[in-house]
């Protein structure tokens, strides 16, 4: 039996509608958001699939790079399994020269490595019970039935990064990143440079506060590092300043792409236009190989950064009085995700704001400025942005 393959056009109309058109469990399925936005900026790539009278489709993901080679796996949906041989011939004429490894869901997820212990509690990678508890963890967070597929974290479809924080059989926090090709503003990145994005993230509103977000991304570096992996990426929302001063201030990651309206949604987190910073995080430069070190760093404020030059007051820009400063600050919301519960014009009136500064303001390139830390004056919160110069980098 015959399977025809085509690619689709990332961002042509008829694309996502014809993947939800496909008959296949909602619990399968991948979040809207994430395939409209991220997914294509991770190198991924959408296949229809035909044969049979079915249709169906692929996801292909990057998997890694081995002597030279790019490989991916091509999840696919709405194909039988009897005709699986034929959607491998397919998918591996149409994917030449990458190397393809064909995975349908559902897999058992129940895999474990052994875990890395931190003080009262372990970091490892999640049993099948644990995977089913990282779901109704990221539901109650975000409030939102758009969630990842559990099989997503099974061997077989050997996500970049799965790791889960448990204390007592007690699921704390989790971690799910995917293998990205390329595709970054960083000076000298070629299309087939192997990094990690970093997708989502939780921590239980009981367990906060405990320095598992930071543990949770430096047991994914260590892990990055040992695949000779020397970069990951993720986005954050720039008004949130308790994730600027981890990304930025605890890990030093850096952020010279902004991202305006990148997600289509909205959930209990995101009630007006989703903009996102694009973070790096170089980890074998000398500025990102400080964020591995867990002696914990005084929050920084304005004053200490010499020169630096306030770009807005709340929701209202102001007037530049240097071309040149050393440092920039852009004011952000001291608690981003009440003020849009509490007063949404004003809400839009800080991303309107902020959006139009971030845009105009970095860049990779002698002239920008790159994200590179969060301060405080008083009960102001702001993100630092600093000068753009190969040392950030290298």
């Amino acid at each position: 039996m015959d399977v025809h393959a085509q690619l689709l056009d990332t961002y042509a109309p008829s694309t996502q509608p014809y993947l939800a058109s496909v008959d296949e469990p909602t619990a399968q399925r991948f979040p809207q958001h994430f395939l409209a936005s991220a997914f294509p900026r991770l190198g991924g790539r959408f296949v229809r699939l035909e044969g049979q009278g079915q249709r169906g489709y692929a996801l292909v993901f990057p998997r890694g790079i081995a002597q030279g080679q790019r490989l991916v796996t091509a999840r696919i949906s709405g194909i039988a399994p009897v005709q699986q041989e034929a959607v491998t011939t397919a998918l591996a004429d149409l994917l030449a020269p990458d190397q393809v490894h064909v995975y349908a869901p559902p897999v058992d997820v129940g895999f474990v490595r052994p875990g890395q212990r931190h003080d009262t509690f372990q970091i490892g990678a999640p049993a099948a019970n644990e995977v089913a508890a990282m779901r109704r963890l990221q539901a109650q967070i975000w409030q939102t039935n758009a969630l990842y597929p559990d099989d997503v974290h099974s061997a077989a479809f050997a996500p970049a990064t799965s790791l889960v924080v448990r204390q007592n059989d007690e699921v704390m926090a989790f971690l799910l990143g995917f293998f990205r090709f390329g595709s970054s503003e960083l000076p000298g990145d070629t299309p087939d440079r192997l990094s990690i994005e970093s997708q989502v993230m939780g921590i239980a509103p009981a367990f906060r506060r405990y320095g598992l977000a930071a543990a949770l991304k430096r047991a994914q570096a260590r892990q990055a590092l040992a695949a000779g992996i020397d970069l990951i990426h993720w986005t954050a929302d720039p008004l949130q300043f308790a994730n600027a001063a981890l990304n930025f201030g605890t890990l030093r990651a850096i952020a010279g792409e902004f991202l305006p309206g990148f997600y289509q949604m909205s959930n209990a987190l995101n009630r007006v236009s989703a903009s996102r910073l694009s973070i790096s995080w170089l980890l074998r430069s000398t500025y990102g190989a400080q964020g591995m070190c867990t002696e914990r760093r005084t929050r920084p404020t304005l004053a200490d950064f010499p020169g630096v030059q306030l770009l807005n007051a709340g929701p209202t820009p102001l007037a530049v009085s240097s071309s040149d400063a050393p440092f920039l600050a852009i004011e952000i919301p001291a608690d981003w995700t009440a003020l849009q519960h509490d007063d949404l014009a004003l809400a839009q009136r800080w991303r309107a704001t902020t959006d139009a500064l971030l845009a105009a303001t970095l860049g990779y390139h002698v002239g920008r400025y790159v994200i590179c830390d969060a301060a405080t004056d008083g009960a102001r919160r702001y993100l630092i942005a600093r000068a753009f110069d190969d040392n950030l980098i290298v």
